[in-house]
C-alpha cells in the first residue's frame, strides 16, 4: 500500500515538472474602447516562421475579432511539414500559451504560462503556399489553423516627389486596402523610390500613398488578377500643414517640451504641443511616447456655449479621468486615444451634463503613436465645429493619463500633476485667437 501511494506521488511530481502550468495569467483591466471582451491587452503569434520576434508587435500582432477570440492571417511562401509557434499575451513570454504535447495537426488545445521560447506548439502540415488563418480562444485555449487564400499577383511602381529629382528620396508609405480593411503596408526605397507589394490574392484594391510634408494620394479600383499591376504616382509638396501624424511641416511648437522628463518614463511622456489657426481650421499636434496609457487633448473655447462644457473630467462618459478644471476653463471638447496598438483617436463634444457626442467623423486626425515608440497625434478641426462666433480664443492642454478614473504625470503646458491616482487641478492652458 505504501509503495502504491509513493508511486502516485512520484507521478504527480513528474507531471508538474514536465508540463506548462495550468493556471491562467493575471486578469487585466480591458483598455477603454475595446470592442470585444478580453483579459489581455495584446496577443501575438510568434514562431519559427517569423524569427520568434516578440519585440516586433506590428508583424506578430493578432486581432481581437470577437469576445475572447483572437485571429491572425499569416503568409507562408512555401510548404512546410511542420511549424513551431507560441501565442503570447501582453508581450510577456512568462504568460505564453504553448504545450509539451505531441504534434497537433492543425488544431488543438494550448496550455498557459509556458515560459520562454521552449514548450512551443508543433503543428502542420502547411501544404500549400499562401495566407493561413490562426484562431485562438483565450477562454477554452483552443487554437485552429486553416488555409485562407492563395497569393496570385502583385502591385509595384514608383513614387515621385514634386521637389526631389535625385536620391536620396523621401520615404513614402504605401497602404493597401481591400473592401473591408488594410491588408498590407510597405515603404518606398530611398535610392530608387520604387515599391512592391507581393504576394496579393486576386481582388480589387485601393492604394494610399503618404509621405511627411506631401499631399497624400489615393488610387482606387486596382484589379489584381494573376498579374502584376504597375502604379506610379507623384506626390506634391504640401503648401501648408498636412494631417499625417508627422509634425515636420510645422514651423515651431506653440509650447516647447522635451521627451524624457516624465516620472512615468516611456509609459507616458509628452513632447511639444503644436497649435495654430489657419484657413478657418484649428490645427493641433502633440509629440509623445505612450504605452498602455491615454493621451488626451482638452479644448476650451471662448466665448462659450452655455449648453457645453464640464469641469470634472472624472464624471464624463468618455475617457473619465481625475482632472478638474476651474469653471472659467472647463473643456467643451476632447481628443483622446488609448495607446496600445488597437484604439483609434476619437473627438467628442462635452455637454454641460457631462455626456459627450462623438464628432470624430467631422475632423481630420492621424496618429503615429504606438506602444512605447515615439510618435505624434495631429488633427485639423474646423472652427465652425467649435464655435458659432466670428472671433474669440481657444485654450488647449494635452495630458497623459492612466486608465478610467485615474490621473496622470504630465501635461503640456505644464500643470502640477501627481500621477498617483489623486484628483489633479488643471488651470494652465495654452491660448490662441481665432
Amino acid at each position: 500500500m505504501y509503495r502504491k501511494y509513493l508511486g502516485a506521488i512520484t507521478l504527480i511530481v513528474f507531471l508538474v515538472f514536465n508540463s506548462c502550468a495550468k493556471e491562467p495569467g493575471k486578469i487585466l483591466i480591458n483598455p477603454p474602447g475595446e470592442a470585444f471582451k478580453t483579459q489581455y491587452r495584446t496577443m501575438q503569434l510568434v514562431g519559427d516562421f517569423n524569427g520568434w520576434a516578440l519585440e516586433d508587435l506590428a508583424s506578430t500582432k493578432m486581432e481581437l475579432v470577437s469576445d475572447w477570440t483572437w485571429q491572425k492571417i499569416q503568409y507562408f511562401s512555401g510548404t512546410r511539414d511542420s511549424i513551431m509557434f507560441k501565442i503570447v499575451p501582453n508581450g510577456n513570454w512568462d504568460l505564453a500559451f504553448g504545450t509539451q504535447g505531441a504534434d497537433s495537426g492543425l488544431s488543438g488545445y494550448a496550455e498557459p504560462n509556458c515560459t520562454g521560447t521552449g514548450n512551443h506548439i508543433t503543428a502542420g502540415p502547411i501544404d500549400k503556399p499562401g495566407y493561413w488563418k490562426f484562431t485562438f480562444d483565450e477562454q477554452t485555449l483552443y487554437y485552429n489553423i486553416s488555409f485562407y487564400s492563395a497569393p496570385q499577383g502583385a502591385i509595384k511602381g514608383s513614387v515621385g516627389f514634386s521637389d526631389v529629382d535625385t536620391p536620396p528620396y523621401p520615404v513614402a508609405t504605401i497602404s493597401v486596402y481591400d473592401e473591408n480593411s488594410k491588408i498590407a503596408e510597405t515603404q518606398s526605397d530611398t535610392l530608387t523610390s520604387t515599391y512592391i507589394i507581393s504576394p496579393l490574392p486576386n481582388g480589387t484594391y485601393t492604394l494610399v500613398f503618404e509621405a511627411g510634408g506631401y499631399v497624400p494620394d489615393t488610387v482606387k479600383n486596382i484589379v489584381v488578377s494573376n498579374d502584376t499591376i504597375v502604379e506610379n504616382v507623384v506626390l506634391s509638396k504640401a503648401a501648408g500643414i498636412i494631417i499625417d501624424g508627422d509634425l515636420s511641416d510645422w514651423d515651431a511648437p506653440a509650447v516647447y517640451d522635451t521627451i524624457g522628463d516624465s516620472p512615468w518614463g516611456s509609459g507616458g511622456d509628452l513632447g511639444s504641443l503644436y497649435a495654430k489657426v489657419q484657413n478657418d481650421t484649428l490645427f493641433l499636434g502633440v509629440e509623445g511616447i505612450v504605452d498602455n496609457n491615454a493621451l488626451i487633448i482638452y479644448i476650451h473655447v471662448e466665448p462659450g456655449d452655455s449648453s457645453l462644457g464640464y469641469a470634472n473630467m472624472d464624471s464624463v462618459d468618455f475617457y473619465p479621468r481625475k482632472f478638474i478644471f476651474p469653471d472659467s476653463l472647463k473643456p467643451q471638447y476632447m481628443l483622446a486615444q488609448w495607446i496600445d496598438g488597437q484604439v483609434s483617436p476619437a473627438f467628442h463634444r462635452i455637454n454641460a451634463t457631462g455626456t459627450t457626442l462623438d464628432l470624430t467623423d467631422s475632423i481630420s486626425v492621424k496618429s503615429t503613436l504606438g506602444p512605447g515608440t515615439e510618435g505624434a497625434i495631429e488633427a485639423g478641426i474646423p472652427i465652425s465645429l467649435l464655435s458659432t462666433q466670428s472671433s474669440g480664443r481657444i485654450g488647449i492642454v494635452a495630458v497623459i493619463a492612466g486608465g478610467d478614473h485615474y490621473d496622470g504625470p504630465e501635461s503640456v503646458p505644464q500643470n502640477d500633476l501627481q500621477g498617483n491616482g489623486t484628483q489633479d487641478v488643471i488651470n494652465n492652458l495654452y491660448f490662441l485667437n481665432y
